[in-house]
């Protein structure tokens, strides 16, 4: 069974498709606000007590959306109504620390969402862009945890375009405040796994991995509570993708001290997570990941099983950034077996 197919089935026995339905309209709820508001030729906006009471409830759900095949819904959603987030969130007033709250998390979504359906480059562009916003938005929210998810989002940004020493500097800042401040064990090990990944990227090879270590033994589960925009970006599966990014990075720096076994065996552990628990953008991108530690283990049948399931997942979810990440896998896979007819024939997958 194909990956988008087994969501779908499993989200029938969970009785999710209804709360889909219901997510999908709390998302719809400041936007139509907004239009009951300015229907006619007056235009008379709602306060600002009952417009961010739906800007709570709407960005809450478009997290919640995010874990599946909610990108399309999210992307239709949210620009019907942020410019005036944005706008509130800007204005000296009581509300402001409030705007800015839900301001940051829309800046986020709104960077996830320039990855996933946007070209490389101006994908990475777009992204890094939102995350400086909603850095500037979350300082101004006033809110510790909301800064610290922030700055890891603009540090991932950063290490996406290229630019380590920018991403290393926002990581730490993370770290940082991570440090001053009582947060959630699930925050910081999204900090520090953060930092791993830098480090491993610039070739830090044992600082890379006592961050790693680090993020593992502070993480204390998924049952934990978080907001929304923490619990359904990181937990578990975050915690094992990282790990798994983390080794397959210092595998390029350190290719003889077997990192690409560990990531390998790392990975491994997403096989023993309900799909239930697992966002769907996340789990494409660790089948990604699988592929690519395929690669670098010489292993074709491995690499064939993980790639379709990257590819077929990326159609699924709607997401250019995953089909990308799946024909960088298959144009690697034809260096390596050129005169492989089963890696020619993986091409109809991205199709």
């Amino acid at each position: 069974m194909q990956m988008a197919e087994l969501y779908r089935e499993n989200d029938k026995l969970e009785g999710m498709v209804n709360r889909r339905e219901m997510l999908t309209m709390l998302a719809a709820m400041p936007a139509a606000l907004l239009a009951s508001s300015t229907r006619g030729h007056a235009v008379s906006f709602p306060s600002p007590e009952e417009f961010l009471l739906q800007c709570a409830a709407s960005i809450s759900a478009c997290w919640y959306l995010m874990t599946r095949d909610g990108l399309v819904n999210v992307s239709q959603q949210l620009p019907k109504y942020s410019s005036y987030l944005f706008d509130l969130a800007k204005q000296p007033s009581k509300y402001q620390e409030k705007a800015s709250y839900f301001a940051s998390q829309a800046y986020m979504l709104m960077g996830l969402i320039a990855l996933h359906h946007l070209s490389v480059p101006e994908s990475l562009k777009r992204r890094k862009s939102y995350c400086q916003q909603a850095v500037i938005s979350a300082r101004a929210s006033g809110d510790i945890t909301l800064l610290i998810a922030a700055l890891t989002h603009l540090a991932t940004a950063c290490r996406d375009v290229g630019d380590l020493e920018q991403a290393l500097y926002y990581n730490r800042e993370a770290v940082y405040h991570m440090t001053c401040y009582q947060v959630s064990g699930r925050l910081q090990s999204k900090a520090l796994a953060g930092l791993a990944l830098s480090q491993a990227r610039s070739g830090l090879i044992q600082d890379a991995l006592s961050s790693i270590g680090a993020a593992q033994d502070v993480f204390v589960g998924d049952e934990e509570a978080a907001p929304a925009f923490l619990a359904t970006d990181y937990g578990r599966f975050g915690l094992i993708q990282f790990t798994g990014f983390v080794r397959l990075d210092l595998a390029t720096h350190r290719p003889e001290e077997g990192h690409q076994k560990e990531a390998e065996k790392a990975l491994t552990k997403i096989d023993e997570m309900p799909t239930t628990i697992v966002p769907m953008r996340h789990a494409i991108e660790i089948a990604n990941q699988r592929a690519s530690v395929a690669l670098a283990m010489r292993d074709l049948e491995s690499f064939e099983q993980y790639f379709l399931v990257g590819a077929d997942g990326a159609k699924a979810l709607g997401s250019a950034k995953r089909k990308q990440e799946a024909l960088t896998n298959w144009k690697q896979a034809m260096q390596l077996w050129p005169q492989e007819t089963r890696i020619h024939n993986l091409a109809d997958a991205l199709i």
